[in-house]
Parts: C-alpha cells; sequence; structure tokens
C-alpha cells in the first residue's frame, strides 16, 4: 500500500490529478466468489487502504474490473461501464491504476491506455491517463526490499 500510494503521488506530481480515480482489477468469473476466492475482498481492501493512504473522498475514485472474457457474469462494476457512465455524466479527465500489477504486461496496457482511451472519448471524455505499474521505479525496489528483510525476519505481516 506504502509502496503504490508513493507511485501514485509522484506520478500526480509530475503530471497533475485528474477528476477521478479508478482502481482497476483484473476480473475474474463471479462464480469464483461464490466459490470462496478471496480475491473479490482483497480488491475491496486493497482499495480502501489506498484511498485512505491517498486520502481520497468516495466521489474521487471508483473501484472497478477489467478483461472479462466469455458468456459468464464478472466481478463488478465493470471498468468500460464505469467509463462510458463518467464521460456522459461530464467528467473530462480520469485516471486508472492497476494495483494489482507490479509490473505492467502488454494487455493491460493496451486495454486501458488504448481501448479505454478511445471508449470514453467516444462518449465525451478527453483524456484518459493510465497510471503505469510500479516497474522498476523506487517505489518497487522500497517496496520488495521491504517484503524480502520482512520474510527473512521469520516475522511477515500480512496487513498492508
Amino acid at each position: 500500500i506504502k509502496g503504490i500510494t508513493r507511485h501514485i503521488q509522484s506520478y500526480w506530481k509530475q503530471h497533475g490529478k485528474s477528476e477521478k480515480l479508478l482502481i482497476s482489477f483484473h476480473g475474474l468469473p463471479k462464480r469464483s466468489l461464490q466459490e470462496g476466492d478471496p480475491y473479490f475482498c482483497m480488491c475491496h481492501k486493497t482499495t480502501r487502504l489506498l484511498t485512505q493512504a491517498l486520502n481520497l473522498g468516495p466521489e474521487s475514485y471508483d473501484m472497478v474490473f477489467q478483461s472479462r472474457l466469455g458468456p459468464f457474469p464478472w466481478l463488478g462494476p465493470y471498468t468500460e461501464d464505469t467509463i462510458v457512465k463518467l464521460a456522459k455524466s461530464g467528467h473530462k479527465k480520469l485516471d486508472v491504476v492497476a494495483p494489482g500489477f507490479s509490473v505492467d504486461c502488454l494487455e493491460t496496457v493496451d486495454e486501458i491506455a488504448r481501448e479505454y482511451q478511445e471508449l470514453f472519448q467516444e462518449h465525451g471524455g478527453e483524456s484518459l491517463r493510465y497510471i503505469p505499474a510500479m516497474n522498476a521505479s523506487i517505489e518497487a525496489v522500497d517496496c520488495f526490499k521491504a517484503l524480502i528483510l520482512e520474510h527473512l525476519s521469520g516475522q511477515p505481516r500480512y496487513i498492508d
């Protein structure tokens, strides 16, 4: 949480902050939740901790799910539907972050940075910016260093 928070703050310091932050997680079929998979709850916890650390009020962000495949229901709300709704309601600038990824993957970058930007503009929005994953940033190095040292100490924490 500390690492991604610093990373987002660094991005905003360099590029400015948009009207709203979409916190987008990779989707899973709804049946995974119904079968007991804790992923959905972990996404909510990550969103709560991240938005608290960023000091964002509920009007400043939305948690969404991307990358659906197949005809069955997936976890929601869907990123695409939220982007269209926000564009149609007058939002002009959105930032999107995918905190489930520590490094960028081509699918996510293309889906968010290209497809969602086009979708947002088609419905009246102007600028949808993808905040890249931490990748090789100093925040990532610090985060992984802390995790490694914690686990080497024999006292790993799983809270944040």
